[in-house]
């Protein structure tokens, strides 16, 4: 899996932790998915891929990042635009 982030560009790595919950500034993430890529500030909400699925969209430092499933569950009627 690859991140596209807008500060570290590309960056790869593999998936640690499928499903739990992250404090992030007092706000906490549930069911999200950390992975072992690197990111920095600003790439939030950078598309996080595997081959050519969009799998989420990353959410905190460290890899933590949301599942593109989970995203469309909780905001039912979203659609990509892609």
């Amino acid at each position: 899996m690859m991140i596209l982030g807008k500060n570290s560009g590309i960056t790869t790595g593999s998936v640690i932790e499928d499903s739990a919950g992250y404090t992030v500034g007092g706000i906490y993430l549930r069911e999200h998915a950390e992975a072992t890529y690197s990111s920095q500030g600003g790439d939030s909400g950078a598309p996080v891929v595997s081959g050519s699925s969009l799998v989420g969209f990353h959410s905190a430092e460290g890899g933590v990042f949301a599942r593109s499933n989970n995203v469309s569950y909780y905001y039912s009627g979203l659609t990509w635009g892609f």
